[in-house]
């Protein structure tokens, strides 16, 4: 106070109301100290404030002009001395007014190295001592993008060493990268943590043994015969759900669907409930951790990180309904260009014991030959496909002399199938018995979780989206839309199956696959201690039973809400308990007079009908 007192024009209290206005200025501003009381700051601001107007006023006595304009000021160094003060209450620091344009004018665009050096450099000339801390911080970071959250010497220097090595202003940027806000400067390991201090430590690529982890739920010789094949059906690996009272809950659901199931004129059902794609036992027999373990390691790229893709199910009639088609689920000309589709494996559940003249067809070991096949059929000026193949009548008799027949490969009660998508396969002609199928169509996600394998489906988000509400997807696995018919709205009696496990949430998109339990358990499941394995597998699917049961509940109270009178439940009810599906007549009668089933003339017609994607 005593310098102060010194450089003002007047007696102490004329100090004392500039070091108060500084103090005012200070509380109102942002940022520094918010403590009511002098600080050595405001001292020195109101000493260089005071400075500056003597400079000023003896510019003006020699003829000068204040800051760089207009005459000499006749004032008194009293009266400029309050201006001063009066200004700084205003907004004006008493930085030079040169300098405050420059700065204000500079902050409107992003900083260059040529306007930013040129400011600097003006800066320094005019001397950057003079420059109040506000003023200092806007000139470093709108000049330079020099980050400005530091003391006010530091910013000094540092403009001065932009000044000298404004030449090699680069080089200084990657040398001193923290000095600059990030747009700025090189980047750093630091700039993709936002406010985490570590990085995280990179997983190890994950490695497993499909031949242990394939014969551990398939048995011995298992993985042989799947190399030779490229099929096989491994019986019992859903024999928990023949428990007491679950089958019979099983088969209420289809009976439901059935009962609800519609075909749209001008088509046929081939076998196919066209309405039921979130039933409570589809659900649960996606999340199944066996079906998933054998699918990862039958897949030749070994590809962990899978979605159930929702699909219809198979539920035929016992009367000879047509069922026959024979596809490849390929775009033949794709696969061969590039191998797309060649990862994704066929696979289904049987819940009924299957025979040999009602169950899938398929040509063993035809993956050796695909090749050499498509060679012949571009010989015969075969036209192409779209995101299947047509087999029926692309596979002839000269092909089967060489390759062998597609043979019916009958699969017990729950038991599964899996076939490599290169095996021409398709059903027997027609159905003598129930046979009822369910589909996981489990398909790879890239590492964005966005794009799945089969270009033309549905995104990672999409499908997700589709199992969280239940929802049918616009395009099924193939990538065809529904052709023959789906559902408009959700089906009113379809319920959510509860979460059993993380990795079970991942199989239908309720979780990423960097989920770190995901992870967690996808090591148990596909690692090598199979008793942890095993365990593992017990436990969830003692769960998925529970969450089946509970659920079951909600399913039959959803359907006789929605349904009113036309529910399954209420129609069952009204007939006094009697047994078989109701409305079934009315459903099987359709598959073989109403619609044009009956009037197909061909295989070939069937199967262009059925070449959605069918099993």
């Amino acid at each position: 106070m005593h310098r102060l007192s010194k450089a003002c024009p007047g007696q102490l209290g004329e100090a004392q109301t500039v070091v108060g206005d500084m103090v005012r200025q200070r509380l109102q501003g942002t940022g520094g100290f918010k403590i009511a009381y002098v600080q050595a700051g405001d001292v020195l601001r109101a000493i260089e404030i005071v400075k500056s107007v003597e400079s000023r006023l003896k510019m003006g006595e020699m003829g000068g002009k204040a800051d760089g304009g207009g005459e000499g000021d006749a004032k008194s160094k009293d009266a400029d001395a309050v201006d001063a003060v009066d200004r700084a209450g205003m907004g004006d620091c008493g930085c030079p007014r040169n300098m405050v344009d420059l700065i204000a004018a500079t902050r409107t665009g992003i900083p260059n190295n040529e306007e930013g050096l040129a400011a600097v450099h003006e800066a320094r000339q005019a001397g950057l001592m003079r420059l109040c801390r506000r003023h200092l911080r806007l000139l470093a970071a709108s000049s330079m993008g020099l980050c400005n959250n530091t003391t006010s010497k530091k910013i000094r220097r540092r403009l001065e060493l932009v000044c000298r090595n404004s030449s090699r202003l680069e080089a200084l940027r990657r040398k001193k990268p923290r000095w600059f806000r990030q747009n700025y400067r090189p980047a750093l390991p630091e700039d993709t943590l936002g406010t985490c201090k570590y990085p995280s430590v990179r997983p190890a690529e994950f490695e497993f043994d499909e031949m242990q982890l394939f014969e551990r739920f398939a048995g011995p010789k298992s993985w042989e015969n799947w190399k030779k094949d490229g099929t096989i059906n491994v019986p019992g690996v859903f024999s928990y759900l023949g428990e007491a009272g679950l089958r019979e809950m099983i088969d209420t659901e289809f009976s439901i669907y059935r009962h609800h199931h519609h075909t749209p004129a001008g088509t046929s059902r081939l076998g196919w409930l066209r309405n039921m794609y979130y039933s409570l036992v589809q659900q649960l027999a996606r999340q199944d951790p066996v079906w998933y373990a054998l699918t990862v390691a039958a897949r030749p790229d070994k590809h962990w990180r899978l979605i159930s893709y929702p699909y219809i199910t198979k539920d035929t009639d016992a009367n000879g309904e047509e069922t026959g088609f024979l596809h490849l689920d390929l775009n033949l000309e794709a696969f061969m260009k590039n191998g797309q589709g060649g990862n994704r494996l066929t696979s289904s559940l049987s819940l009924d014991d299957e025979e040999e003249d009602g169950c899938t067809v398929v040509a063993k070991g035809f993956h050796e030959h695909i090749r050499a096949w498509f060679l012949r059929l571009q010989q015969r000026g075969w036209k192409g496909s779209g995101p299947t193949t047509n087999c029926s009548s692309a596979y002839q008799a000269e092909d089967r002399a060489e390759w062998g027949e597609p043979v019916g490969l009958p699969c017990p009660a729950w038991g599964i199938r899996i076939t490599l998508p290169q095996l021409i396969h398709g059903s027997t002609p027609v159905s003598r018995q129930r046979r009822r199928t369910v589909l996981p169509w489990y398909t790879h996600i890239d590492a964005n979780h966005e794009k799945l394998e089969i270009p033309g489906c549905l995104s990672w988000s999409e499908i997700r989206q589709c199992h969280l509400d239940l929802e049918v997807p616009g395009r099924d696995p193939s990538g065809y839309g529904p052709r023959l018919g789906a559902p408009k709205e959700r089906f009113g009696g379809s319920v959510v199956l509860g979460s059993t496990s993380a990795l079970g949430d991942a199989l239908v998109g309720r979780r990423k696959w960097t989920d770190v339990e995901v992870i967690r358990e996808r090591n148990i499941l596909l690692g090598p201690d199979s008793d942890a394995a095993q365990n593992y597998i017990m436990n969830i699917r003692a769960r998925l039973v529970e969450q089946y049961r509970i659920a079951f509940i909600s399913m039959e109270e959803a359907e006789k809400k929605q349904f009113g009178r036309n529910s399954y439940f209420v129609v069952a009810e009204n007939r006094n308990g009697e047994e078989g599906i109701a409305g079934l007549e009315d459903e099987r009668s359709d598959s073989s007079d109403d619609s044009l089933g009956s009037l197909s003339t061909s295989p070939a017609e069937s199967d262009s009908e059925n070449d959605e994607a069918g099993v």
